[in-house]
């Protein structure tokens, strides 16, 4: 199994990490047993450690291992993913078209929302 050494003390089994969240130059790590990690690097640095095909950025703040998707939303130009746990997570427009790439990829179909009139 890959591991990504995140500091000194720590490895994590890549597989394990359903999402990545930058702020500046930190980075939380969010895993699917609960763990929660904040490093000192920047999410383009874990991104480039990490190096898996099941990883993709999917805005300027997120990186989701794709292996986590339970579902996908489209709204009109807008894409929401949705990985287990209720979370939810937007495309950015510039990011889309990779996504929808990957997606494909992985038989995953976007649902689309029935706009709602109203009267």
């Amino acid at each position: 199994m890959k591991t990504i050494i995140v500091n000194r003390t720590v490895e994590i089994q890549v597989h394990e990490i359903m999402y990545l969240k930058g702020e500046g130059n930190y980075t939380h790590i969010f895993c699917s047993n609960g763990e929660k990690l904040i490093v000192s690097r920047t999410l383009k640095i874990l991104e480039e450690r990490i190096d898996d095909p099941s990883f993709i950025r999917i805005n300027n703040n997120h990186v989701i291992n794709l292996a986590f998707i339970v579902s996908c939303k489209k709204e009109g130009r807008k894409l929401s993913v949705f990985l287990g746990n209720d979370l939810n997570f937007d495309v950015s427009r510039r990011k889309t078209s990779t996504f929808r790439k990957e997606l494909k990829i992985r038989h995953i179909k976007p649902i689309k929302e029935k706009s709602s009139s109203a009267n």
